[in-house]
């Protein structure tokens, strides 16, 4: 089924992005396995989806202070725990209905790529950050991920497809990065209120938008400015140094 929605969201709006994706594909997998005389509901997932600043792992090691970022590790991570209820908003620790490694609440922990290729948008996904951002290691990583693992599963299916109904398989979206210099979290929405000029204050939402309506229009450039779009797999990620 073919849909036009485009999902997007930034910090934790992208986690619960993450996470619908994910739910949508699970259903679709329980769905393509239920009975034919009582079959599962199934949604159809999202053409295209935005990730700004994911928030990708609730609690992770890869979440690194900078100079820049108005972000804190610690206090991120007890945000976190407090979501998934391991701890009261008063600080009390309880036995919580989802721990820091659930997949659903936390999808930087699953690594179902099977999953994940079930959860990849028609038209390709957006992940957008900042170089000197909290959560920029967590970001790169996802990227790694979904061109990697992710991106192979997928060819391999495309290449049984072609096999078995001689055809060329169905092709998905690409990853398309950006990642801007000398940035912290959630950029494009932090310039809207710091930015001195309109070029500042809206040209991440702007390049947002490119990338959008690029995808949605079959064009593999992805958007008006040089970003990296391939799914090949790419070297491990640098990390930071925290300050």
């Amino acid at each position: 089924m073919h849909t036009k929605v485009c999902l997007s969201g930034d910090s934790a709006g992208a986690t619960l992005s993450l996470s619908l994706l994910l739910k949508l594909a699970s259903a679709s997998t329980s769905s393509s396995t239920s009975s034919a005389t009582n079959p599962a509901p199934s949604l159809p997932l999202p053409a295209f989806t935005t990730l700004i600043s994911p928030w990708t792992t609730l609690v992770s090691s890869l979440h690194v202070a900078t100079s820049s970022d108005y972000l804190s590790p610690t206090t991120l991570h007890l945000y976190g725990r407090q979501y998934i209820g391991e701890v009261t908003t008063s600080g009390e620790s309880r036995s919580p209905p989802h721990g820091p490694a659930d997949s659903v609440a936390s999808p930087g922990t699953c690594r179902d790529v099977a999953l994940w290729a079930g959860a990849w948008p028609q038209k390709g996904w957006h992940v957008v950050f900042g170089a000197e951002e909290v959560l920029g290691d967590d970001a790169r990583e996802l990227v790694n991920w979904l061109r990697g693992d992710v991106a192979q599963h997928i060819r391999k299916e495309r290449r049984e497809e072609k096999v078995q109904s001689r055809g060329a398989g169905k092709r998905k979206g690409n990853v398309v990065v950006t990642e801007q210099e000398k940035q912290v979290h959630a950029w494009p929405v932090v310039q809207l209120f710091l930015g001195t000029v309109e070029e500042e204050r809206l040209g991440g939402l702007r390049r947002i938008v490119d990338v959008m309506v690029d995808a949605m229009a079959g064009s593999r450039g992805g958007g008006r400015r040089n970003v990296s779009v391939d799914m090949t797999p790419p070297s491990s990620p640098a990390r930071r140094k925290g300050t």
